[in-house]
Parts: C-alpha cells; sequence; structure tokens
C-alpha cells in the first residue's frame, strides 16, 4: 500500500472516496489473508482457515474478527479450550459483536463453565437494554440461543456457516463511514467502519479511520491502539503517522508527537501534506 489516506482534514474538508480498501494498490496482504480465510471458512476448510488468520493475528493480534473467526475455526476441529480463548480475546477487545458472545458462552457450556456462559449471556441482555425495540436481529438471535441452552443445560460451540458475518459491500459501507465523519457523526461512522472491517479486513485505512473517530471522542487509548495497528500493518502509512502525531499533540506529548514528525519527514522527502499539517499540531500544542 502506498501510505496515502482518504485523508479526514482536521480543518473540515470534506475527504475524497473515489478509492476504497479492496480497491487501492496495497503491499500488504494481510486484509488479503482475512478474506481467504473467510472463505476457507466457510468452505469448511479449517486447516487452511486457522493458516490464514494465523498471518492476520501475527500482524494484529488484537484483531477482534480475526480472533473471532480463528475461535469458530477451532470450534469446528473439536479444539475447545483454544476456541475459548480466541473468543475470549475477542470479546474482551470489542464487546459489541453478538455472536463472538454467544459462541464464547456456548462453548464455555461444553467445557462445564457456566459462571462464563452466564456472564455472556447478561452482557447479550445488557446489549438489548440499550437498543430497546430497534435491536438488530442477530443479537436477539445470539441472546435467545445462548438462553435457551443455559436454561436446557444444553452444549455448544459448533460451528455454522450461520454465525459468518455477512454484509454489505465493505467498499460501500466504507464510503458511508467517511461520509459520517464528514458530517462529525463520529459514533456512527465507528459502527459503519467495524462493519466495513468485518467484510474487508483490517485495513489501515479503516483501522486509521477508526483511530481519527475515536480520538474525536476522546478515547484516546482505543484510538492509540487502531493507530498503532494500522501502523503495524504499514509503517509507512502517512495518515496513521500524522493523526498519531496529532493525538500525541493533544494530549501533551510533544515527544511522542515530534517521533511521528520525524518519520513523516523522512517519508516526505519533497515534502507532504501530512508533514505540513502535523508540524503546525506541534508548533501550536508546544505554545500552549
Amino acid at each position: 500500500m502506498t501510505g496515502a489516506l482518504l485523508a479526514v482534514a482536521p480543518a473540515g474538508a470534506a475527504p475524497t472516496t473515489d478509492v476504497t480498501p479492496s480497491t487501492k494498490p496495497s503491499n500488504d496482504d494481510t486484509a488479503s489473508h482475512f478474506r481467504n480465510g473467510k472463505n476457507y471458512l466457510e468452505s469448511g476448510l479449517l486447516d487452511p482457515a486457522i493458516k490464514e488468520f494465523a498471518k492476520v493475528l501475527a500482524v494484529v493480534p488484537g484483531d477482534a474478527d480475526a480472533l473471532y473467526y480463528m475461535g469458530l475455526a477451532k470450534l469446528g476441529k473439536n479444539e475447545d479450550m483454544e476456541a475459548k480463548n480466541y473468543l475470549a480475546k475477542s470479546v474482551l477487545i470489542d464487546g459489541s459483536n453478538p455472536a463472538a458472545r454467544e459462541q464464547l458462552g456456548l462453548v464455555s457450556l461444553k467445557l462445564d463453565d457456566k459462571d462464563r456462559a452466564v456472564k455472556e449471556r447478561d452482557a447479550l441482555a445488557d446489549m438489548m437494554k440499550k437498543c430497546g425495540s430497534s435491536c438488530d436481529s442477530k443479537l436477539t438471535t445470539a441472546f435467545s440461543s445462548l438462553d435457551s441452552a443455559i436454561k436446557s443445560g444444553g452444549k455448544g460451540g459448533k460451528t455454522s456457516a450461520l454465525m459468518m458475518e455477512h454484509g454489505r459491500d465493505g467498499d460501500v459501507v466504507y464510503k458511508q463511514a467517511v461520509a459520517e465523519i464528514n458530517e462529525a457523526h463520529y459514533d456512527k461512522a465507528i459502527a459503519l467502519l467495524k462493519d466495513s472491517a468485518k467484510q474487508i479486513g483490517p485495513h489501515p485505512d479503516i483501522l486509521n479511520y477508526l483511530g481519527y473517530a475515536n480520538r474525536k471522542l476522546g478515547n484516546y487509548d482505543t484510538a492509540i491502539r487502531y493507530y498503532r495497528e494500522a501502523l503495524a500493518i504499514n509503517p509507512d502509512h502517512l495518515g496513521a503517522n500524522e493523526y498519531l502525531g496529532e493525538l500525541y499533540a493533544e494530549i501533551g506529548d510533544i515527544d511522542r508527537a515530534r517521533v511521528q514528525l520525524a518519520t513523516l519527514d523522512r517519508l516526505c522527502a519533497f515534502g507532504c501534506a501530512e508533514h505540513e499539517d502535523l508540524a503546525k499540531q506541534i508548533k501550536t500544542a508546544s505554545a500552549r
């Protein structure tokens, strides 16, 4: 990947969406490995799926979707304890996926860990309280499945194509997310970006936007995590380097902001907007 971001300008200029993650030239195969893993998993080819998701997790070990699918693949091989560990990590990083909570609860029942199953059932119930009558059917189905299993003392943890995340075209959802960011609708953008990532995989542009939107909401730790994941995939990503530097400047960590500026200085031999914008942010923050 070239590293250029479909930039959301801090001043509010509208980003362009002519190029989308799956059509953008890339030198990194992390998102491709993710999509390959999903395809193998849907086809019941568990060992190749595990190999593909392992490649993803070697680069971004905190990718909740890859952890979830790795858990499903392990369930398919009846490696239940490993499956439980992967699913637990997925839920810990991003608890918004009801299917991950459902499968974690079901495999916990299978391993005679009823307390964990009840914990996941209760978490799903809390999610339903928050969304009320507007709950997605995936959430209500996940709750009903796990609740019934707990009440009947049933055993769960079996993979099915129904557990796979199928949604709208990832590029289309990505464009919608960019539009929401441009309107400063950051919560909506985050939800759309996560949906896009479920289809496309952990792409630096998507991760960078997740960092940007979280940063705008003041979720600095989460934003840093997303920026670092984007840079783990592509260390030369101009937008992620800039925005991570801007975050550091915002929280008063000027030294780290200057490290990101030095990186951009190396990457932009003939100058670039990302370097100029970060330099201005650092200058402003240093004058406070």
